[in-house]
């Protein structure tokens, strides 16, 4: 929740920043005349009563004071992250899972935490046993830097590119979803920080239509068990016209594995 907190007003930091860019300059003045609010415009300090804007320019009051209520939210989105950041930061400096970590070996042996520290967890997860899907006899061996065994070039360069930032993953680890069966995901990760599994699809086949229909099937049997687009389940896309990019790899790391 923090996390999404922190893309959120990251987001909204940015997309203010851009609108502040392209918004006209200058103070509105509303004054009341004969029951009517009028609207002037100062674009010098020292203009007291500024120049008035017709009706048929309203538009540009209507955008100033929008200019004036974006910066504000500007403001209080940067002061709202930068706490939010400080308190990250102390959390995961001295929260509750950091507790177990400050006792000696020999007094954790006598210890039961209430959750497992970041060490015990990379251990369990490492632990697990499971039966993947076979590979046939004559398909093309891909082989990631850590000695995971892949179906194709695209998912050896994602594998590669989590591997080098060290998250933790089950390639095509078994998960039933109710109403549609076993399925194999090709990358079963662990965000360590946020304690979170994400699940990581890469389709590439979009160019072929039956391939596309049992993606949507796919993708809509995911999101009826839990596992929503963009939250704990991601993504990738590929079709002759459009290759996979490092670069949304690397950006799909950084925002949900990091």
């Amino acid at each position: 929740m923090l996390e999404e907190r922190k893309y959120k007003l990251q987001e909204l930091i940015s997309s203010k920043a851009e609108e502040l860019n392209k918004a006209p300059k200058g103070v509105i003045r509303i004054q009341k005349s004969n029951g009517v609010d009028q609207y002037y415009i100062r674009e010098n300090p020292q203009d007291k009563n500024g120049k008035y804007i017709p009706q048929s320019q309203k538009n540009l009051a209507r955008r100033i004071i929008q200019r004036d209520y974006d910066k504000k939210v500007y403001d209080a989105a940067d002061a709202e992250l930068t706490q939010l950041k400080h308190y990250i930061y102390r959390l995961e400096k001295f929260g509750i899972t950091k507790v177990y970590d400050n006792f000696t070996p020999k007094r954790q042996k006598f210890i039961t935490p209430i959750m497992k520290t970041d060490m015990q967890l990379i251990e369990s997860w490492k632990a697990v046993k499971y039966e993947g899907l076979s590979f046939s006899e004559d398909s093309t061996e891909f082989i990631s830097n850590n000695g995971v065994r892949v179906r194709s070039k695209a998912e050896l360069l994602i594998s590669n590119l989590i591997e080098q930032k060290g998250v933790l993953y089950h390639y095509e680890f078994p998960l039933n979803l109710k109403g549609f069966g076993t399925v194999h995901p090709d990358f079963y990760c662990l965000n360590l920080r946020r304690r979170r599994v994400i699940i990581w699809e890469h389709f590439g086949m979009m160019d072929n239509p039956d391939y596309a229909n049992s993606t949507i099937a796919k993708i809509n049997a995911y999101e009826k068990n839990g596992y929503k687009f963009g939250d704990n389940f991601i993504a990738t896309f590929e079709s002759a016209r459009f290759p996979l990019s490092s670069v949304m790899i690397k950006c799909k790391i950084e925002e949900y594995l990091l």
